[in-house]
C-alpha cells in the first residue's frame, strides 16, 4: 500500500512540476480548457505509471481520481469568479 501511495505521488508530482509550464498554469487559473490540459497532463502521467504497476485497476483508479481532479479544479475556477477574489485561501480546497 505505501508502495502505491508513492507512486500515486510520484506521479501527480511529475504532472503538476515537470510536465506543467507556466503557460498551462496561467490557464488552469482562468479557463476550463487550462484545467482539461492539466487534468489530461497529470491524469495520463498516473495512468501510465499506475498501470505499468498496477494493470487495469491502477489505470482504472487513476481515471477516477483523474475525474475528481477535474471537479476540485472546476468547482476552484467557478468560486473563484463568483466570489472575483484574488485571495490564495482558495487554493486549499
Amino acid at each position: 500500500m505505501t508502495t502505491f501511495v508513492l507512486l500515486f505521488l510520484l506521479a501527480h508530482l511529475l504532472g503538476d512540476f515537470v510536465f506543467q509550464f507556466n503557460k498551462i498554469a496561467e490557464m488552469k487559473a482562468k479557463s476550463l480548457k487550462g484545467i482539461l490540459i492539466h487534468v489530461m497532463i497529470v491524469g495520463m502521467i498516473k495512468v501510465i505509471i499506475m498501470g505499468f504497476f498496477y494493470g487495469v485497476r491502477g489505470v482504472i483508479i487513476a481515471l477516477c481520481v483523474a475525474s475528481i481532479h477535474f471537479l476540485i479544479d472546476y468547482m476552484k475556477l467557478r468560486l473563484k469568479k463568483i466570489h472575483s477574489t484574488n485571495s490564495k485561501s482558495l487554493l486549499y480546497l
